[in-house]
Formats: C-alpha cells, structure tokens, sequence
C-alpha cells in the first residue's frame, strides 16, 4: 500500500477521453482535472463524469494501465460549492476504503 503506484498511463487517457490543457472563462463551463495535486486539464462537468466513469471502470476490470490502488473522486458543480473537479489521487496519503462497484 505505501508502494509507489504507476500513473504514468493517466494523463495521456484523460486527453483521449476529452480533458483539454484550457479552461474556459465560465466555471459552469469547464471543471479541472487533477492527478495528485497536479493539473492534468479542463472538462466540462458531463466529460468529466464519463472520465470518471470509465476510468473506474478500467480500474475494476484491470485495463488500460489504470491501477487498482487508484482513488477516483468527481465533485460535481454546485450552488455556492466549492472546487468542482475530478480528483484522481494514487499517493499513500490518498483515501482507501472499501468500495463494492456495483
């Protein structure tokens, strides 16, 4: 658990599913992506829950270099929210718990 995990796959799988290195003026329009505190890029909330999605889907199944270790959380926009975004953390420090995807 306090191996270093392998991320290196992540950042290029996020820009395939729709993250873009810009934001947009409008922060309902675009919400960040982040891999273990640094940014990966920008995604509209809707891309961003199918990142999240399939990212977590990948992991479960074992595919696409996603690693099993890896914490995935979508914090979605709100009315006077805070930090919307798609937070993807694999350092020990990362949030572990027992998950059951069902």
């Amino acid at each position: 658990m306090t191996d270093p995990v392998d991320t290196s796959t992540l950042p290029a799988l996020v820009a395939e599913m729709g993250a873009v290195s810009t934001s947009s003026a409008a922060t309902d329009e675009s919400v960040v992506v982040m891999l273990d505190g640094r940014v990966l890029g920008f995604s509209t909330p809707q891309e961003s829950i199918r990142i999240a999605d399939t990212l977590r889907y990948w992991k479960v199944e074992g595919t696409h270099g996603v690693p099993l270790e890896l914490e995935i959380g979508y914090v979605p926009p709100s009315n006077g929210g805070s930090y919307p975004g798609l937070y993807i953390a694999s350092k020990a420090a990362r949030m572990v718990r027992p998950v059951k995807y069902l």
